[in-house]
């Protein structure tokens, strides 16, 4: 499952990269699908697109697992049993599942979108952006 995951992260980690950069461009002029290729291209050659995807693939695993525990969790919790649940039962403990999950993951997501779209140098790995975010916005950015 996580190799799996880490897999489709990393073969879409090009697409992703552009997507993260006209999204954190909004509203500002002059990027189009084009000059973002072009700008990510300029940085470091192809490398440059897979900026972001080892934190990417870092969550994958616990981000998984958490799911999965949690859901089964919820349906013993929420409806006393794991199987012959209706569909809007399993739908509560499916999205109540992956919001927990989210929320747990959440820092990892933080540091995949800032090595993203930050200017190259800016952070030095994974763990030299945790710090700095933390240092500079607060455990809550």
């Amino acid at each position: 499952g996580a190799a799996a995951g880490a897999v489709s992260r990393t073969a879409t980690a090009p697409i992703d990269r552009v997507k993260m950069l006209l999204q954190a461009h909004h509203g500002r002029s002059g990027l189009s699908i084009g000059a973002a290729i072009e700008r990510i291209s300029a940085e470091a050659g192809w490398k440059a697109y897979f900026r972001g995807n080892g934190a990417n693939c870092l969550k994958i695993t616990p981000e998984t697992a958490i799911k999965l525990s949690t859901n089964d969790r919820m349906k013993l919790w929420l409806y006393g049993r794991t199987h012959d649940l209706s569909a809007p039962e399993r739908v509560v403990c499916g999205g109540l599942s992956g919001g927990i999950a989210q929320a747990a993951i959440y820092p990892l997501e933080v540091v995949r979108t800032r090595l993203a779209v930050a200017p190259p140098g800016t952070y030095h790995g994974i763990a030299d952006c945790l710090f700095k975010v933390a240092r500079a916005e607060g455990m809550l950015a």
